[in-house]
């Protein structure tokens, strides 16, 4: 069940009417019966099984380890569930990595043994449900607030179906009082929710979906397609992965409204970016902060990293050595985060180590490109300054999305090899390029306003934020522009049902 079918749409619309049907006191607990019938239709009884087991195991945890005294007792009770989860996560969705790396590295030093990949099944949402309760141990363990006593009102956060998919990842202290609070079905919530949701679908259906066809045809015949069209396809994939899953953050986030419920933001206008640090500051944001906070600044603060750094101001001076541990702490964040995206080395280079290596190649050269600015009379407020930043920080991304969309390391390698070769076809064949994406005039034309409305919003978003407010205020307006989404879906939603990207994930 997809967010796109029917059955969701059913399914929604009876949790709606139920739990503001039912009393005040009882709609988590109805709401947390309709997150396990979404688990249950969605991935089947064993994504309903590994949800409980987790949210189970975390809960008696967390409430265990506030209850201990002992420092020893905590690290045992912090463990084992940590331990649990992690072990199912990696096994359920990673396990093929470490099998296929193997054999790969025994065929290049010529052992002459290979590794039986076993498949096994990974439910649904399993490497976002993880994070967040996993999250939540440390931040009890880590003292940062106490354990909730009410399972039901654990369970409701830990198993909420608006974000099981594809998140965006929670946290227990940003969402407890949104569970908390009383919630009505309000007016305002429904129409602000349904042109989220709206437009969520517009993004995915129209834009997303119809542009998937130009990126298959290059991707799918790289070998035919060089030098602009590999610049191209990157392009439009960038475009398609985006509004693919910032529809998907969408809808989710306009369900939410609509039941009354407050999620965190996942997108703020990413092609805005003047730089690869700002990206993805702005791109999966819930992703990166967690792993920050999680991950990163922990292992700065372990005695290995304490000492790496008192060794390293020793040896290179105080401002080299700060810098080191970073560097060194960068390079296990971007390897984790390009791992999760689905323990691929395609998605650990193209979503992880390349974007690192930009970041401290940016750091480490700071001052001599502080140096040429001041050279070169280039003032950093200037409107084409920033429009150059912009631009090369598209291009740095694209770079790591011909590794995200290709079909492997060694594909995205003769892609961007490809890239450099001047091309095979005329510029001409644009057109035939066109054709074989099955692309009508009427449809280049429909994605060109659709592109261009995007631009709109996005702009709107960025730059004036407080008129899109307004927006949101005049419920005539919001009315006229569902119905328009709506009616743009039913007359140019590409043909076929495609699933959300990140759902893979």
């Amino acid at each position: 069940m997809t967010f796109q079918s029917l059955k969701f749409i059913v399914f929604f619309l009876c949790a709606v009417i139920v739990i503001f049907t039912v009393p005040r006191k009882a709609q988590n607990t109805v709401l947390f019966a309709f997150n396990l019938f979404f688990a249950f239709f969605a991935g089947g009884i064993k994504t309903l099984c590994f949800l409980l087991v987790s949210t189970i195991s975390t809960f008696f945890a967390a409430n265990f380890i506030q209850k201990s005294e002992s420092m020893k007792a905590r690290k045992c009770a912090l463990a084992f569930p940590f331990i649990l989860n992690l072990a199912l996560l990696f096994v359920m969705k990673y396990l093929a990595f470490f099998t296929t790396t193997a054999n790969g590295i025994s065929k290049v030093l010529g052992f002459g043994f290979q590794v039986e990949t076993i498949k096994i099944f990974a439910p649904i949402g399993i490497s976002f449900y993880t994070l967040w309760m996993l999250g939540y141990l440390l931040d009890v363990y880590w003292q940062s607030y106490g354990a909730e006593k009410n399972f039901i009102n654990y369970a409701v956060f830990a198993t909420y179906f608006p974000l099981i998919i594809s998140g965006p990842i929670v946290r227990f202290s940003q969402m407890k009082e949104e569970f908390a609070k009383e919630r009505n079905l309000s007016t305002e919530n429904v129409s602000k929710g349904v042109l989220r949701i709206c437009w969520g679908f517009f993004e995915k259906m129209v834009i997303s979906d119809n542009i998937a066809k130009i990126v298959d045809t290059i991707y799918g015949n790289y070998n035919e397609y060089s030098g602009v069209y590999i610049l191209f396809g990157t392009a439009c994939f960038a475009i398609q992965l985006y509004t693919d899953f910032s529809g998907c953050m969408d809808i989710a986030l306009g369900c939410s409204k609509i039941l009354g419920i407050k999620l965190p933001e996942n997108f703020d206008t990413p092609f805005f970016a003047k730089s690869i640090s700002e990206y993805w500051r702005r791109w999966h944001i819930t992703l990166g902060t967690w792993f920050k906070d999680y991950l990163m600044y922990p292992v700065l603060k372990s005695r290995l990293f304490i000492g790496i750094a008192e060794k390293s101001k020793a040896r290179f001076g105080k401002k080299a050595g700060k810098k080191i541990p970073v560097y060194c702490a960068l390079v296990i964040l971007w390897f984790s985060i390009g791992f999760w995206h689905g323990g691929l080395w395609k998605y650990i280079i193209g979503s992880g180590l390349l974007h690192c290596f930009y970041m401290i190649c940016s750091d480490a050269l700071d001052g001599v490109f502080k140096k040429t600015k001041v050279f070169l009379h280039i003032n950093d407020g200037a409107w084409w300054w920033k429009l150059f930043q912009m631009f090369r920080t598209f291009l740095l991304v694209c770079s790591g999305f011909v590794f995200f969309r290709a079909g492997g390391v060694r594909h995205a390698l003769n892609m961007l090899k490809n890239f450099f070769k001047s091309s095979n076809l005329p510029l001409q064949s644009f057109g035939d390029l066109l054709s074989a994406s099955d692309f009508s005039f009427q449809k280049v034309f429909v994605l060109a306003l659709a592109l261009l409305l995007l631009f709109s919003v996005s702009l709107i978003r960025k730059i004036a934020a407080k008129f899109a407010e307004n927006i949101y205020e005049k419920k005539t307006l919001i009315f006229i522009l569902s119905v328009a989404f709506v009616l743009a879906i039913y007359l140019f939603a590409a043909a076929g049902k495609t699933s959300f990207i990140y759902f893979q994930f």
